[in-house]
């Protein structure tokens, strides 16, 4: 699935299903906000009821810039790639088992 790139007032939305190796459900979600500090990154895995939040990029240290929503390429994926990896990098550690589309 591509990912779902969708803009507010004050926001562009990124979201991404993938799945882990043994088919488990995987969500990424990056918003980048008008605000640096309200921006977020997180990846979660679906556990058949709920999802739940396998790692996390502190908003200071997230690379997705704030203000996207302003700007002409927030359509683009481009912005969020290396939050994107990193959260994938990370998360394959935790579970031990490699993310794929």
């Amino acid at each position: 699935m591509n990912p779902d790139i969708s803009k507010s007032s004050q926001g562009v939305k990124f979201l991404e299903l993938l799945k882990t190796e043994q088919g488990r459900p995987v969500r990424i979600r990056i918003e980048s906000d008008a605000y640096a500090n309200q921006s977020s990154a997180v990846i979660e895995l679906f556990d058949g009821d709920k999802w739940n939040e396998v790692w996390r990029i502190p908003a200071g240290s997230m690379e997705t810039p704030a203000g996207l929503y302003a700007r002409r390429e927030w359509k683009s994926a481009v912005p969020f790639r290396a939050d994107r990896a990193e959260l994938i990098a990370k998360a394959e550690r935790i579970l031990g088992e490699d993310i794929t589309r």
